[in-house]
């Protein structure tokens, strides 16, 4: 299983740099995989400017998992 950015497939990485739905720069810190299969997961990181992480759902960042082993994979 692997975090994917929705709309160009490629893999989610710790130290990537994205933006945010309300435009906020967001620095990705970790990704938590779901740990059931109701889960999302999380992504762990910094908003620019920030002292602070925040936990996100993966779909603020844009992204799904990829090969889902509990919920059958895409």
């Amino acid at each position: 299983m692997i975090l994917v950015y929705s709309k160009n497939k490629t893999p989610v990485y710790v130290g990537d740099t994205v933006f945010l739905s309300d435009g906020e720069e967001f620095k990705i810190k970790d990704i938590l995989a779901p740990h059931k299969p109701s889960s999302t997961g999380r992504v762990v990181g910094r908003i620019k400017g920030a002292s602070y992480d925040n936990e996100y759902f993966p779909s603020v960042i844009d992204a799904e998992w990829k090969d889902r082993e509990d919920q059958g994979g895409d």
